[in-house]
């Protein structure tokens, strides 16, 4: 009778060691690479220098250059408009507004609010300046 032939304990605790070193690479590595702005390298055909917003003023050139670039001027649920604001203060782009979100908390020392918006998707758009939870000491 022919027997299977289990791995030693030390080969399967290297197998699993490798296997963790690259559990852990693949949810590091895509922080560690910077994510491109939103610019004519990632719409084919679309001229650097018209990523560039230098004439956007308003919401409506806003929409025009968004709609050029290929990108969506809405959300995709309720169609929520894309935010000339929160792209002209943050450099994001973000659909709807704080006043949106339900249950969006306001910072008045810092004038953030906690939320300012939602994804394409309509997932909320949480704001990185918001000030963190102050512990009572």
């Amino acid at each position: 009778m022919i027997r299977a032939v289990r791995p030693s304990r030390a080969r399967r605790g290297a197998a699993s060691v490798l296997r963790a070193v690259a559990v852990l690479l693949s949810l590091v590595l895509p922080c560690l690479v910077p994510l491109p702005k939103l610019t004519g390298a990632l719409v084919p055909g679309f001229a650097a220098a018209a990523a560039a917003p230098a004439g956007i003023s308003d919401q409506v050139s806003f929409e025009a250059w968004l709609a050029a670039a290929g990108r969506p001027v809405a959300s995709r649920y309720h169609a929520y408009r894309a935010s000339f604001a929160t792209y002209r203060d943050f450099g994001l782009l973000v659909y709807g507004s704080p006043y949106l979100v339900s249950n969006n908390r306001y910072d008045a020392a810092s004038g953030q609010y906690r939320y300012l918006g939602y994804s394409y998707d309509e997932f909320t758009y949480t704001n990185t300046f918001f000030p963190p939870r102050r512990t009572g000491r």
